[in-house]
């Protein structure tokens, strides 16, 4: 199954949880401003559909450049 992140997107506030064998630890746990590893199962994909979950693409950390020179002077 597909892994993705997702965090809650609630008006109401409300958690979601789930247990399912293809999430992390068997169980997706979602509130507040949480970003989790979870697998697109059918409860989750319904929740994407309805705007109670949102999908977060996972952003690329870019490396300062004191630690790329730090690393030229040590090759």
């Amino acid at each position: 199954m597909t892994k993705i992140m997702l965090k809650v997107k609630s008006s109401d506030g409300k958690a979601f949880w789930e247990r399912h064998p293809a999430h992390p630890g068997g169980e997706l746990f979602v509130a507040g401003d949480q970003v989790k590893p979870a697998a697109r199962t059918r409860a989750v994909s319904t929740a994407l559909k309805s705007g109670r979950l949102v999908e977060v693409k996972p952003t690329r950390r870019k490396k300062k450049v004191e630690d790329a020179e730090d690393a030229t002077e040590k090759a």
